[in-house]
This record gives C-alpha cells, structure tokens and sequence, in this order.
C-alpha cells in the first residue's frame, strides 16, 4: 500500500522476494488475518495509562483540546491520565526522565500505555531513524526553539512489558511508527502536513468519534475507519493514518471495572477503499464472472460477509481491481503487492456488458487537414 506504512530499512533477499510472490491463496489468508485482526477483541486490560505530551512554548492553543481528549479517556473509559509540559530548558534531558519513571512504573503485562502528543513535527521519511517535535515553527513551517528527538526517547520505552498505543497529532505524525513498532493513530502521514482548523483537528475528530462510540469496545482500526470516512466526507486535507502492530490483532478500546458491553458493529456503510492487487503470474480466469465464482467458493464466508468485491480481472494480466473495507484495508500485511488506488463510495457502476459506441477512425483525406493561417495560402 502506498505511503501507508513505513518500510524496513533493513530488509533481506529472501524477505524481499517472498514480500513480492504472492498468489490467490495467499492473497485468501491475507484477507482471512486481516479480519481476524480488525475484530474486537475478548480480554480486557487490567489497567490503561494515558500520557499526553505538549510543548511550554507551544503556540497553536493545544491544551484546550488536550484537557478535553484526556477527559473523554477519564470519564468514559476510566482511564488512569496525566499530562506533561516539556521545557523550553533542557528539553530532551527532562522529557526522558519523565518518559522513562513514567513508563517503567506502568510496566505490566497487561497494561496499556497511550502516549499522546500535540504540537509541531518537522518532515520525516518512512526510513528515517530521526524525528524531531518542537513547540513552535517559523514562517516556512520549519521547526524554531527547542526540540527533541521523539522517535529515539519512546523507542526506548517500547521495551517495557505491556501494549503500547501512539496518538500523535502533528506534521509527518506517521513518522513516530516503524514497520516492527507499536500500534499507532496518527493525523498525517509522512512529510505531510496536519490540519491547523480547530473544527477539524486530529484531535478533535477523535474526541468527536469516541463520544459517539459511547464506550462500546471498540478496535483502533475501527476508530480510524469512522474517522477516515469522515474526513472523507466532509474534504479534509489530510485524512489520518493507522499503522497497526505487525501480525498482531487491532488493540481494542472499552471502559474498565464496568460490567461488559457487545462490541460495536462496524459502521456500515457504502465508503470502502479499491485496490489494485499484483498477483503472481496473470489470473487464469476467463471471465470477471467465473473469477467471482471462485472466490465464492474460495475466500472464507466471513471474509465475503464484509463486503470484499473483486470489481475488475483481465486476462493476461496479474493484475486484480478490488474494494474493501476501510478497517479491513489498513489491517491488511504489509505486501508492495497491495497497491491503494481510490477511496470509493460504491462498487464498479460500468455494465461491463454494453460496449461502448463505435467511433470511426478520423478520415485521412485533405478534408481533415487544418486550415493555413495565411488566407492568401492555399493548402497543398
């Protein structure tokens, strides 16, 4: 999938040619784990830790948004939260102090550490292994006065027992994600700048979302997916971005010490994402109908039940044109396969079985030539 999530830097041959072979049963338990993961899942985290960071000289007015995100985890969710003003003195120095006292005394197996920030981040790739935030920027966006090195500060605290969720709401903000990392729910993308409008924020979206979720369990991928969509629909410039956990099941969102709840249904709806899928070898179908047919057959019911549509196959091609859910789309393994085309609102509206018109080819004669400029010219 395109810029969607960061690469390995440190990838071998063998891992190389396997990311890029992939065939239709493969391609089955690629959607098979994809849903598995997107689902709510059964175990609750005895304790949830909420961290949110922010600048002293921050100059965006971050901290109304900030108080309010942090009281949505504390009311609804019960969450255990707390917040820190990194100093303009010593940033860096005080910031991973506070970072590492805070992490290790939460770490438990099961217990959920969110690390929240928001504020400014200067431009990162997928592979850089540097990521500074600051608190203030100059005219042409780039970072002015303190600021730290983020990436390396949490890096070292994803070592300690326990889950781990970034919430990052700032410029490149998928750049605090690796390919191996924690899962993450970013505003933006890499080198990408976020949205400054207070009425459509990162953060405000999400308050927005969570108090409409009401404290139904709920996965992070399924909080991205309403999110994304609403975006979408409403022509944000910048959509946010999820990077889930490599091999590992969506972290899912409820209340604690309150009696259970059903997991929230997945928001149905006609907004799914349509990908351009490289198989290898052409599909040996000769028909978009038969190749329906065998994924009837094929693809487990459950995979079919949410909405998982081939849209377009060719003959002597390995190409494949599908559309699928936006939550499943994100959880879906990382494969240079799998290649992000649109976001659509409907399945393939063409009837495939009316031509189109015949249009002759154009006439060669000296009645197609164009007329001379010169009046007094006559055309050859």
């Amino acid at each position: 999938m395109d810029n969607l999530r960061p690469a390995h830097s440190r990838m071998t041959r063998a891992q190389f040619r396997q990311q890029h072979f992939l065939n239709l049963k493969m391609f089955s338990n690629d959607l098979q784990e994809a849903l598995n993961n997107a689902q709510p899942s059964g175990g609750n985290f005895k304790s949830v830790e909420v961290l949110a960071l922010r600048f002293e000289n921050d100059t965006m007015g971050v901290e109304h948004l900030e108080r309010e995100l942090l009281d949505v985890f504390q009311s609804v969710y019960h969450y255990n939260t707390s917040s820190f003003v990194i100093p303009v003195i010593h940033s860096e120095d005080h910031l991973n102090q506070h970072l590492i006292k805070w992490s290790l005394d939460r770490a438990q197996k099961e217990t959920l550490r969110i690390y929240v920030y928001s504020g400014h981040g200067a431009p990162a790739g997928t592979t850089d292994m540097t990521w500074w935030i600051g608190g203030q920027v100059d005219a042409h966006g780039n970072l002015r006065g303190p600021r730290v090195n983020i990436k390396a500060l949490l890096y070292s605290c994803e070592r300690f027992d326990g889950e781990v969720l970034y919430i990052f709401d700032c410029c490149s903000a998928g750049s605090i994600a690796m390919r191996d990392g924690p899962e993450a729910l970013t505003a933006c993308g890499w080198e990408q700048e976020s949205s400054t409008h207070p009425d459509w924020s990162f953060t405000r979206v999400l308050i927005d979302t969570l108090k409409d979720i009401k404290g139904q369990p709920t996965p992070v991928c399924e909080i991205f997916s309403r999110m994304y969509r609403l975006c979408q629909q409403n022509q944000i410039g910048r959509c946010p971005l999820h990077i889930p956990k490599m091999g590992r099941p969506s972290i899912t969102l409820r209340p604690l010490h309150t009696a259970s709840t059903c997991p929230i249904q997945p928001a149905r709806s006609h907004d799914r994402v349509l990908l351009c899928i490289t198989l290898n070898g052409e599909v040996s179908v000769p028909s978009i109908q038969e190749w329906q047919r065998w994924l009837t057959t094929n693809v487990p019911a459950d995979v079919l039940g949410v909405e998982v549509k081939v849209e377009a196959a060719f003959s002597g091609s390995c190409k494949l044109l599908i559309t699928v859910p936006v939550e499943i789309w994100t959880m879906l393994p990382l494969r240079d396969n799998y290649h992000f085309v649109a976001y659509v609102t409907s399945n393939n509206t063409l009837d495939t079985g009316t031509p189109l018109p015949y249009r002759p080819a154009a006439p060669s004669g000296r009645e197609n030539r164009p007329l001379s400029r010169d009046p007094g010219k006559q055309i050859q």
